[in-house]
């Protein structure tokens, strides 16, 4: 599970490094120095919360979605895994 996790916020990381210079230049422009930096300022003031939503609602998700795999067993949660 935390390889999955690991390797989830990899790729999510490498994405945003590949995509961000194709797109800053113009944004800084536009938006400004002040603009453009409160903008993606906002934008991860806004995500910063998801990995403790994700883990409150976590398993509820995994019940619903048919692609999860299902155990009657808990899973183990801290550095267990």
């Amino acid at each position: 599970m935390a390889s999955a996790t690991l390797s989830g916020c990899a790729i999510m990381r490498t994405s945003f490094g590949a995509a961000f210079p194709l797109f800053a230049n113009q944004m800084y422009a536009r938006l400004g120095t002040v603009g453009a930096t409160a903008l993606l300022a906002g934008l991860m003031t806004l995500m910063a919360p998801l990995p403790f939503v994700f883990e409150k609602i976590g398993a509820r998700l995994r019940e619903k979605s048919p692609y999860a795999t299902h155990c009657s067993e808990r899973m183990p949660t801290g550095g267990d895994a």
